[in-house]
């Protein structure tokens, strides 16, 4: 359970659940990626624009000294000299374009075709607030700046524009090659850090192997070698495993001393209420310290049996059906050499992650009590979905009603005095299950007789 809390059902799977490492880096690299990406965009298109100001307030400011320097006077007045200036005012809808105003004259350049800035009365046809960006012709942005000058005594007033259309274009396209290689870079990083971060995660799927390898007896402590933010929980839990193992055998061995304590005294007050003279004299006393003897003498098995299960569970040694079953059934068929035909599985790759001692005594009383009431056959079946489920069979009378089943399971009832045993088999068995928070169930058998179906649940306990 620990190394699925460190690990996670799926980490790989998970690219961006905030409930995993990997994809919560994932989900920061992105937002921060996504953020730095937006910032440097806003930042270029400011930085553009400021550009942008500045590179047609200069190139009109040119225009307008050519034009100052184009207003020459003559003997019949002022006149403007086309051949200092730029060649493209002489070309249709070339993107330079100019009005210079006076009370005397009103030159346009031949670029502007039949294009009008202004109306007949002077105002703009366009309102525009100076400098201003206006729509041109062919989809053009004109930059538009007028200016008032005085020249060879005359006022002159000055409206030059000058389409932007290709460098807003040029931006755009540059704008467009940046985010594509954002895009690009975002992918490219990614993938980058999930490589990085499969890498810095594998001592946590490393912990997770050992910690399997503990709860399955292969191992009694974690390898503390590692990262430096991890080797602090290692090392507490490497202390968690050794305390927990030695506060576990303290207790057993108390509890086991006890036992054995209490065996001398059980035996000889058993002793004591067996001799005749207490059953001539006072035979109804004696039943009934033979019960209370009885019931003293299951409790302390009972608590035994529980201790037993207590393994230590940082070394546990797995039980293995196709070797462990087979010694089992050997014994039992010196104990009743009935000739009893027995199966059980030959899976060699059945290997049960709980202790073997455990199963050991599982499998041993639910033998034992298939043995006792089997007529001529015993079938044992093990599963491995979603945990393990495992049967024991036999074509004995089996158990119909309900209250019968349940006095099965209690310790010291017995279902028929003709037959040897005192019931502690099968609720040995009910507290193992119990212990491994598993789930026990009395079926009727395909073979005629009782079912004991037994499901625990994935991994040891």
């Amino acid at each position: 359970m620990f190394s699925m809390a460190l690990m996670g059902n799926n980490p790989a799977g998970k690219w961006c659940s905030p409930h995993s490492l990997r994809g919560q880096l994932n989900l920061g690299t992105v937002i921060v990626l996504i953020l730095l990406g937006a910032g440097i965009a806003a930042g270029a298109h400011w930085q553009f624009s400021n550009v942008e100001d500045r590179l047609s307030l200069a190139r009109n400011e040119a225009g307008i000294e050519q034009l100052l320097a184009a207003i020459q006077s003559g003997p019949e007045g002022t006149y403007l000299d086309s051949a200092r200036l730029d060649p493209a005012f002489n070309r249709p809808l070339s993107g330079s374009y100019y009005l210079v105003l006076s009370e005397k004259n009103h030159w346009r350049s031949r670029s502007l075709w039949d294009m009008e800035l202004l109306s007949e009365d002077g105002k703009p046809l366009q309102p525009w607030e100076l400098p201003a960006m206006i729509s041109g012709p062919g989809n053009q942005t004109l930059r538009i700046l007028e200016k008032n000058y005085r020249r060879h005594g005359e006022m002159f007033q000055i409206i030059i524009a000058v389409d932007y259309s290709d460098l807003r274009r040029d931006f755009h396209q540059m704008l467009g090659h940046f985010y594509r290689i954002w895009s690009s870079a975002l992918v490219v990083t990614l993938l980058l850090l999930n490589l990085w971060v499969s890498r810095a995660l594998r001592p946590l799927e490393r912990i997770q192997r050992e910690l399997a390898q503990i709860q399955q007896g292969q191992l009694r402590l974690l390898e503390e070698s590692g990262p430096e933010e991890l080797r602090p929980l290692l090392q507490q839990i490497n202390l968690l495993l050794a305390t927990a193992r030695e506060s576990l055998t303290r207790s057993r061995k108390a509890l086991g001393n006890l036992g054995h304590t209490l065996k001398t005294p059980l035996a000889a007050l058993s002793a004591l209420v067996e001799r005749p003279e207490l059953y001539r004299h006072l035979p109804e006393l004696q039943q009934t310290l033979n019960e209370q003897l009885g019931q003293i003498t299951q409790r302390v098995s009972r608590e035994l049996a529980r201790n037993h299960s207590a393994k230590d569970t940082a070394y546990l040694e797995p039980f293995i059906p196709v070797r462990d079953l087979p010694l089992l059934v050997d014994s039992l068929n010196k104990v009743y050499p009935r000739g009893l035909e027995i199966s059980i599985p030959k899976d060699t790759q059945l290997v049960m992650p709980q202790d073997k001692g455990d199963m050991t005594e599982l499998f041993g009383n639910l033998l034992d009590n298939a043995y006792k009431w089997a007529k001529k056959r015993i079938r044992v079946s093990i599963h491995e979905k979603d945990g393990w489920t495992f049967l024991v069979e036999d074509d004995g009378p089996g158990i119909v009603d309900a209250e019968a089943k349940l006095k099965a399971l209690q310790r010291g009832m017995q279902l028929d005095e003709a037959n040897d045993g005192h019931g502690l088999g099968l609720a040995i068995v009910a507290d193992l299950v119990e212990a491994y928070r598993g789930d026990l169930k009395l079926l009727p058998s395909e073979l005629g007789g009782l079912c004991v179906c037994i499901h625990l649940p994935p991994g040891g306990r």
